[in-house]
């Protein structure tokens, strides 16, 4: 008996992974210079707005602030807050303060 699997097409595979950034909250920076490729066909699947130095270092300066404060919270409360977050809906989580 032989199995047959079907790669999904490259569009079905940009709106999933659009989706599911969505469903998290993400916000995708549409532009050009980063073209983002699937992993099962090495189609491109979107491009991404090329960020510079500058916004690289900001970004990464923001996530480790933001580990150094996350870490430091007790796990009862990083898990009940992660569980309250994960049920709101994107547009909820947006309005979240960030500190």
């Amino acid at each position: 008996m032989s199995t047959t699997t079907t790669t999904p097409l490259t569009t079905e595979l940009r709106d999933a992974a659009l989706a599911a950034l969505e469903r998290l909250g993400a916000d995708v920076p549409a532009g050009t210079g980063l073209p983002v490729v699937s992993p099962l066909s090495g189609q491109p699947l979107l491009e991404l707005r090329r960020d510079g130095t500058a916004e690289a270092e900001a970004a990464v300066g923001r996530a480790a602030e933001a580990f150094r404060t996350w870490r430091s919270v007790p796990a009862p409360c990083a898990a009940r807050w992660s569980s309250a977050w994960a049920s709101c809906s994107p547009s909820t989580r947006r309005t979240w303060p960030s500190s």
